[in-house]
C-alpha cells in the first residue's frame, strides 16, 4: 500500500509520502514488499506524489518524460496536459495489459499534482489529486480540500484541519505530518520508510527524507 498527506495554505504546500510498495505473485497471493520512488519532479513549481496500489507509479513517470519533451513547466499547464495524456495512457494500458486475472488493486491508484503559481495573488499554492477506482473507472479528479490523506484516514486528516489557520509556519504542519506518518507505519506493514517530506514555498520546492 502507501500513504501520502498534504496540507495547504497560504505559505505554501507541505506533502509526506513513504516508500513501500507491494508486490503480489503472479501465481498466488503471496507478496511482498519492495522500496519505490513515489515523488516525480514535473517542474520548477510543480511535484507528483503517487498513491495507491496500482498503476501510478508508471503513469507519472511516463508523465515525467512527457512533459519534458512538451517544455511544459507552469502548474496550470502541466495539470492540464496531465489530464489529457494520464487519461489516453490509462486507456492504452488497460488495452494492451495480457489477458488473464488482473489483481483488483491495480486498477485503483492515485496521483496528487502540487505547484506553486507565481505572481498568483489569490490562491498562489494548489495540488489537485487525480484518481481512478476500478477496470471501468475513467482517469478523473477527485474533490479535495486544503487536507487530503491517501487513502483516507479521517484521524490524520481531522489533526491537520484543527490546525489554526494562517498557521505560523509550515516548519509547524511538517512536524505533525512527520508525526503523523511515522505513527500510521508503525502499526500498518504497508507503510514503510524511508519518508520524504516535501514543501512548497515562495522559495521553491524542497525535499527531506527521514530514513527510519
Amino acid at each position: 500500500m502507501t500513504q501520502v498527506l498534504a496540507y495547504q495554505c497560504e505559505k505554501g504546500i507541505v506533502l509526506a509520502s513513504d516508500s513501500r510498495a507491494v508486490v503480489y505473485s503472479a501465481e498466488s497471493d503471496n507478496c511482498h514488499f519492495i522500496t519505490v520512488t513515489k515523488l516525480f519532479h514535473l517542474g520548477p513549481h510543480t511535484v507528483a506524489v503517487s498513491a495507491g496500489a496500482g498503476y501510478g507509479i508508471w503513469l507519472c513517470e511516463r508523465l515525467q518524460g512527457h512533459l519534458l519533451e512538451m517544455d511544459c513547466d507552469d502548474y496550470v499547464g502541466i495539470v492540464a496536459e496531465a489530464l489529457l495524456f494520464l487519461h489516453a495512457q490509462l486507456i492504452k494500458l488497460r488495452e494492451d495489459r495480457s489477458i488473464g486475472n488482473i489483481r483488483a488493486e491495480l486498477d485503483r491508484f492515485y496521483i496528487l499534482i502540487a505547484g506553486h503559481l507565481p505572481g498568483e495573488e489569490k490562491d498562489p499554492f494548489q495540488f489537485v489529486l487525480l484518481g481512478a477506482e476500478g477496470p471501468s473507472d475513467p482517469l478523473h479528479v477527485i474533490p479535495t480540500g486544503h487536507v487530503v490523506a491517501v487513502p483516507r484516514h479521517l484521524g490524520s486528516e481531522y489533526r491537520l484541519a484543527r490546525l489554526i489557520r494562517p498557521v505560523s509556519a509550515l516548519d509547524e504542519v511538517e512536524s505533525i505530518v512527520e508525526d503523523l506518518l511515522v505513527k500510521m507505519a508503525q502499526k500498518d506493514d504497508g507503510i514503510g520508510p524511508p519518508f520524504h517530506f516535501i514543501r512548497i514555498s515562495p522559495g521553491g520546492i524542497t525535499t527531506r527524507t527521514r530514513w527510519s
